[in-house]
């Protein structure tokens, strides 16, 4: 709130939805920041309600939304509506975001999306924060911090809510290629994220992970991309089964602050069965997911596959690929 406060752009209002909270959170906004719209829900709604509910709420031509475990550069709003403005072929835009305790390092420059192994990633993440600096078409942008013109809500519709938590941002992302519509990255838009600071990361989390992901892919996806898609996540499934069988935890390896390095998304402790659990109730209610997305897939797939090898972060958009077709 603080940094909102510090903003060098002014014309802006503030609505903080809060997901019933069971701490002093409600009272604090309503007696420390009177002139914000506070929003208290009686139920958490999950991230993507909660999001809904702010949009809804609003009536600017920009929505921005901000997570509560972040703080904002004075200048970071002027920079996002300067660049939408300036760039109408954008439809939204993600700041850069890096690490609250180590601003060094790169949190997130957006999302990319890798089609072959199914899932959605953070541009940069852990490289120095010099890295990314120069305004890029990329695929989509990090729900914690990001803008989106009104106009776009209008024509694919909001969040979606039956996600609660994790890869909603990014079904929103894959929703919008797939309608046409293009994210750009405001390298000089910084916020500063404290990561996980609000939840707790366990076993339900990665189950709601390996549901959403389905999800995500499938009931945006063109027909023959979703097909390499399921090709993808299979060979990927026939390799995870026995490797957690013999106890082998398969991840990725990410340097640490300070020397060594740590495994992530090994998920050591979920058990086989409930993540098939999961995927199978996925793919069960898929096709009434995908049905929801019928009117915007505009694009087939090897427009869409266009669209994945043009985007690029590290091409300045000066380089004209930013341009439409």
């Amino acid at each position: 709130m603080e940094s909102l406060a510090a903003q060098t752009y002014r014309d802006f209002e503030t609505i903080v939805v809060d997901n019933a909270s069971s701490d002093t959170s409600v009272d604090y906004l309503r007696d420390h920041w009177p002139h914000v719209h506070v929003i208290a829900l009686g139920q958490n709604t999950g991230f993507p309600g909660a999001v809904d509910t702010g949009i809804h709420a609003s009536a600017a031509e920009y929505v921005v939304l901000l997570n509560n475990d972040t703080k904002a550069k004075p200048d970071w709003l002027e920079h996002l509506v300067t660049a939408m403005d300036a760039h109408t072929e954008f439809s939204f835009a993600s700041s850069k975001l890096l690490r609250y305790d180590t601003p060094e390092l790169i949190d997130s420059a957006g999302h990319t999306y890798d089609l072959w192994i199914g899932a959605s990633f953070n541009i940069g993440e852990e490289e120095p924060a010099t890295h990314f600096s120069e305004p890029s078409w990329i695929f989509g942008a990090c729900a914690a911090a990001s803008i989106y013109r009104r106009s776009l809500f209008e024509d694919i519709g909001d969040y979606d809510a039956e996600f609660f938590f994790t890869h909603e941002d990014v079904e929103f992302d894959l929703r919008a290629n797939v309608a046409g519509h293009r994210c750009m990255l405001v390298p000089d838009a910084i916020v500063y994220h404290k990561r996980g600071a609000s939840y707790d990361v366990d076993v339900r989390i990665h189950l709601l992970g390996v549901r959403n992901r389905i999800w995500a892919a499938g009931k945006t996806l063109p027909p023959l991309a979703l097909a390499l898609w399921v090709a993808g996540k299979a060979l990927r499934v026939v390799w995870w089964i026995p490797a957690r069988l013999i106890g082998f935890t398969p991840g990725r390896r990410v340097a640490m602050q300070g020397g060594g390095t740590r495994k992530v998304g090994a998920w050591k402790d979920v058990r086989i069965r409930d993540a098939v659990g999961a995927a199978v109730e996925a793919f069960r209610t898929l096709p009434r997911k995908r049905r929801e997305t019928r009117s915007v897939r505009r694009l087939n797939t090897r427009q869409f596959l266009r669209v994945l090898r043009a985007t690029d972060p590290t091409a300045p958009l000066a380089a004209g690929a930013h341009q439409r077709d």
